[in-house]
């Protein structure tokens, strides 16, 4: 029976780690032999998940038709797959890692992988003029409904994650309490080491979201944060160039951080200004529409009938 495997190495935590979980719990509901493959780095850790979970065994057999789908960021296993007789496809949720893995462009193909499915429009364009010209099925991910509007009160306050640039986010806030004194007690809500729904709690709760995105494929949070009414401000991560724009937040280019300052103290503003932050919440919502679960069930589909094209049917559940 011919099986869909997508690798993973530890319980998700990281907003990838939850696309994966996605991508097989999708594959399953279009009746496909999907499955999350636990493959533990180290000891094995119990975990609930929606996909269905596999876990990796040594000398477990792969065979022809089999697909087994990596994480970009994932060498051991990319180097110890590579002899498989299996396909093997790189799911790059981020283009910056690739050179992880591989250690140039042609290796990839050399190694067996030469079909890659990315998250974003910006990854894509990114992994063509890295030189892949195999094929890359884009299939965008989805925002998860746990980040919604709340009908509570926003809170003047700006949640942020400091996990990629802890530096920059202690100068950044002290640059910008020393420029805009004004906002200087209006408080920082630090998003780190917590659960997706807590996560989610703290975005509804907050009028502004700075992000801190560096180096993305594509940089769920920010939607994340528009998704729960949150006004978008700061750094795109390159990868949200996808989505972001003029109208639906106050972006800034790598580096400017005096125009970071003034952006935030622009959205703390407009926070404060109804008509100004119910234009930014319709613009943001349009937004957010584009990574609806619709839109992301419509791009699977379409990658997954392309990617096993006339065999589809034999990857079915029922043809057992």
């Amino acid at each position: 029976m011919h099986s869909i495997y997508y690798f993973a190495h530890e319980p998700p935590v990281f907003g990838g780690q939850h696309v994966n979980v996605e991508h097989v719990c999708e594959l399953r509901n279009m009746g496909l032999r999907a499955y999350l493959l636990y493959m533990p780095m180290g000891e094995v850790k119990r975990f609930e998940s929606p996909a269905s979970i596999m876990l990796h065994q040594k000398g477990m057999r792969f065979f022809e038709k089999d697909v087994i789908v990596i994480p970009e960021a994932s060498p051991s296993v990319i180097r110890s797959s590579s002899s498989l007789p299996c396909r093997k496809i790189v799911h790059c949720q981020n283009p910056f890692y690739i050179f992880h893995s591989f250690p140039e462009v042609t290796s990839m193909e050399s190694m067996g992988y030469r079909e890659m499915i990315s998250c974003s429009g910006y990854t894509t364009s990114i992994l063509r003029k890295f030189g892949y010209h195999h094929p890359v099925w884009t299939v965008r991910p989805n925002v998860n409904p746990v980040f919604c509007e709340s009908d509570s009160l926003k809170k003047l306050q700006i949640a942020f994650m400091p996990r990629k640039r802890e530096r920059e986010t202690v100068f950044l806030k002290g640059l910008f309490k020393s420029l805009y004194p004004q906002f200087k007690e209006v408080p920082w809500v630090p998003i780190f080491n917590m659960s997706r729904e807590q996560c989610a709690t703290v975005l509804r709760e907050s009028a502004v979201f700075a992000s801190f995105s560096f180096t993305e494929g594509l940089g769920l949070p920010p939607l994340e944060a528009m998704a729960s009414g949150c006004i978008a401000v700061g750094f795109d991560g390159l990868g949200g160039e996808d989505y972001s724009n003029q109208e639906n937040g106050f972006w800034v280019k790598e580096g400017d951080y005096f125009g970071y300052a003034h952006q935030l103290a622009q959205a703390l503003k407009a926070a404060q200004t109804p008509l100004w932050s119910e234009e930014l919440r319709i613009e943001s919502q349009k937004t957010v529409a584009r990574y609806s679960p619709d839109s992301f069930r419509a791009d699977l589909k379409s990658a997954w009938l392309n990617i096993l094209g006339d065999q589809f049917d034999d990857y079915l559940l029922e043809s057992n």
